[in-house]
This record gives C-alpha cells, structure tokens and sequence, in this order.
C-alpha cells in the first residue's frame, strides 16, 4: 500500500493440512469467530535477516509449539489501513499441535477454506488463504 503507514506489523499463519485451515476461537464483540494465530513482531526479531520469519518461528513456537518446516509468505493484509499483517501458510511442521493455544488457551479447530470468509473481517487475507489452499491442496 503505497504513501501508507504501518502503526504495527505482525505475523499471522494458516497451518494447512488436508485441505483444511488451523484456526484459534475467538471471541470478539460478543460474537465467537475463527481467527488465524499470530502476533506481532518484536524488536529482537528485527535483529534477524529477514524479521518476518524470525517473528514466524517465534510466535508458532510461543502459539503452538511446533516448528515449521515448509511455510509461504502468501502475501501481506492491512487492518483498517494502520496494521500490516505478513500473511504465511505453513505446510508442515515438526512437532504435535495442543488442542488450544499455549499463550492463551484460545481452542483450535480445523475448518474449510469457505468457512473463512463468514469469520475473518480482512477480504484481503481470506482471499490469500482460499486462492493457496485450492490451488495447492494442502496436503501434509
């Protein structure tokens, strides 16, 4: 987004495996939704080559505790033009995934590409998602 100013970067990601999508249960404005995991991008992970991916291995370490091994950057999405968000769909990792987020205790749970759509409030990163996951499978 060109002449925009990003107020905060973060990462988030889409584990994909079978055709389906990894998302935590969220609760926001009294409603529950599906939500990708993430988070932002700290100051030590700038201190990397590329902070995108310093920030990836972190927050899925921190998340999930798991490491990825195959992941894309698909692409980026702004919230509200004052968010940069660095969109990665991660193939495969090494490690077993909780049955709720480590930092949050938020619940994950598998659900369809379409399910995204009614759930995610950035077309954008819907989009991104949905285009990669029938394009390429999602096969583990």
């Amino acid at each position: 987004m060109t002449g925009t100013r990003a107020y905060g970067e973060s990462v988030i990601f889409f584990l994909i495996q079978d055709g389906m999508v990894l998302c935590e249960v969220r609760e926001w404005g009294g409603r529950v939704r599906n939500s990708s995991p993430g988070g932002g991008i700290d100051p030590v992970d700038r201190e990397a080559p590329d902070y995108r991916v310093a920030a990836l291995l972190r927050e899925m370490a921190e998340e999930l505790g798991v490491e990825p091994t195959a992941y894309r950057l698909v692409g980026e999405a702004w919230l509200r033009h004052k968010w940069l968000f660095y969109v990665y769909v991660v193939e495969r990792w090494r490690g077993d995934l909780p049955p709720a987020v480590l930092d949050t205790g938020r619940p994950l749970r598998w659900v369809r590409p379409a399910e995204l759509i009614a759930d995610l409030n950035m077309p954008d990163l819907v989009e991104l998602v949905r285009e990669h996951v029938e394009r390429n499978g999602g096969e583990r």
